[in-house]
C-alpha cells in the first residue's frame, strides 16, 4: 500500500510542477496578447518563479529511476529500459514537432532553424554551432537532458552493481568538470552541465525515503520530520521569489550555455525542489492520505500539459481580448484550464499513441499442411 500512495504523491508534483511553468508562460507571454501588463509582473520576482516547475522535474525523474532501476538489472535490462522511456516520451513529442514544422512551414509561411529541426529530432547538441540551441518546442530543451540523464542510467545497467553509487559520482564526475574545464564547443558544455546534479538531488531523495521507511521511529516523529522536510523545501523555493541572484535563474539560454548558471540554478532552485519533494511524499505517507484523484489525472496528464499547454494558455488569451477580459482572471483560471485540456488530451492522443508502441505481438498460429 506504502508503494502505492508514494506513486500518487509523485503525481500530485507532477502535477504541481507543471502548473508552475504554466503560470510561468501565461504570465510572462499570454497575458501580454490582451493586456499592458502581467498583474504578478511588478511582484518582486514571481513572474518568472514558475520555471522552478522543470527542477521540479528534474528531481522527480532522479527519485523515480531509484524506484525503477532494480526491476532492469536482469540479463537485456537495460535494452527493456530504453524502450520504454523511449515509448514515453518520443512519440507525442515528435508528432508535436511534426505539427509544428507543418503550421510554420505550410500555414505560417516561415523558415526553420536547421539546428532546431536537428536538434528536435535527436535531442543531443551534436551539430549546434557557437551556442546550444533550444528544439522547435521550445518546452523540448528539457526533454534533451531527460533523455540524456536516462542514456546514462542505461548504460550503467549494463553493470548492475552500485548503480546509485555509480550514477551519483557520474553525475558530480560531470558536473565538477563542467565547472573547471572551460570550453566553447556546445556538446561539452551539454553533456557536463551542473544541471545533472538535480536529477542527483533526486536519486539522494530516493535513498533517503528508502532508509527512511526502514526506520524504527514512532509516528509523531516520522510526521514531524516529514512535515520539516516539506517546510523547509518549500520556504527555501520560495525565498528566491523575494531575493533575486545575479543573473535570471529562469533563463534557458544562460542555463545551457553557461555552466556556472546551471550550477547555481541546481543549487537554488534544484536542491530546494527535491527537498520539498521528498518532504511531501515523506507527508503523504505518514498522514495515510491519499492523493485526490483530480490531481492522480493531473500527474498522468502532466507529459501532454507540457508540451501543449504554450497552445492552450494562448487560445484562452485570444478568448480573453475577444471578450474584453482582465489578466487577473485569466491567471486564475489559466491553470486549470490548462490541466483539463491536457486530461483530454492525454486520454485521447497521448494514452492511444503508447498502447500503439506497447500492444503485444499476437501469436501466429501455424496451421497443419
Amino acid at each position: 500500500m506504502a508503494q502505492k500512495k508514494n506513486i500518487d504523491s509523485l503525481q500530485l508534483l507532477r502535477a504541481i510542477a507543471v502548473s508552475l511553468v504554466i503560470l510561468l508562460h501565461a504570465g510572462s507571454n499570454g497575458t501580454t496578447k490582451f493586456a499592458a501588463a502581467n498583474p504578478i509582473g511588478s511582484f518582486y520576482h514571481l513572474e518568472t518563479w514558475g520555471a522552478i516547475g522543470v527542477d521540479l522535474f528534474f528531481a522527480i525523474s532522479g527519485f523515480i529511476m531509484t524506484i525503477v532501476m532494480p526491476a532492469y538489472l536482469k540479463p537485456g535490462g537495460w535494452k527493456t529500459f530504453f524502450v520504454k522511456r523511449a515509448v514515453r516520451i518520443l512519440p507525442l513529442y515528435y508528432l508535436l514537432s511534426a505539427l509544428l514544422v507543418f503550421t510554420t512551414v505550410f500555414i505560417h509561411h516561415q523558415a526553420l532553424n536547421i539546428e532546431s529541426v536537428v536538434k528536435t529530432l535527436i535531442f543531443f547538441p551534436l551539430f549546434d554551432s557557437k551556442t546550444i540551441v533550444s528544439p522547435l518546442m521550445g518546452v523540448g530543451w528539457s526533454l534533451s537532458y531527460e533523455i540524456y540523464f536516462y542514456t546514462l542510467i542505461g548504460m550503467l545497467l549494463i553493470f548492475k552493481k552500485d548503480l546509485y553509487r555509480r550514477m551519483l559520482l557520474l553525475i558530480v564526475v560531470l558536473s565538477i568538470a563542467g565547472l573547471l574545464i572551460p570550453t566553447e564547443i556546445p556538446l561539452l558544455k551539454f553533456l557536463t552541465s551542473p544541471i545533472l546534479l538535480e536529477f542527483g538531488f533526486g536519486i539522494v531523495c530516493g535513498l533517503v525515503y528508502q532508509k527512511f521507511n526502514k526506520l524504527e521511529l514512532l509516528p509523531s516523529q516520522k510526521k514531524a520530520i516529514s512535515v520539516g522536510l516539506l517546510l523547509t523545501g518549500l520556504v527555501l523555493m520560495c525565498a528566491t521569489i523575494f531575493v533575486r541572484p545575479d543573473f535570471d535563474l529562469h533563463s534557458i539560454t544562460l542555463v545551457q550555455n553557461v555552466n556556472e548558471k546551471a550550477f547555481y540554478r541546481a543549487l537554488l532552485w534544484g536542491l530546494p525542489s527535491a527537498i520539498f519533494m521528498l518532504g511531501t511524499i515523506l507527508t503523504m505517507q505518514s498522514f495515510h492520505k491519499r492523493t485526490p484523484a483530480a490531481c492522480v489525472l493531473s500527474g498522468d496528464a502532466s507529459y501532454s500539459a507540457y508540451l501543449i499547454h504554450t497552445k492552450v494558455y494562448l487560445m484562452f488569451a485570444y478568448v480573453f481580448k475577444y471578450l474584453s477580459l482582465g489578466p487577473v482572471l485569466y491567471l486564475i483560471i489559466i491553470v486549470p484550464a490548462c490541466l483539463m485540456v491536457s486530461i483530454v488530451f492525454y486520454r485521447l492522443v497521448e494514452k492511444p499513441l503508447i498502447k500503439i508502441f506497447t500492444r503485444p505481438k499476437k501469436a501466429v498460429a501455424i496451421l497443419p499442411g
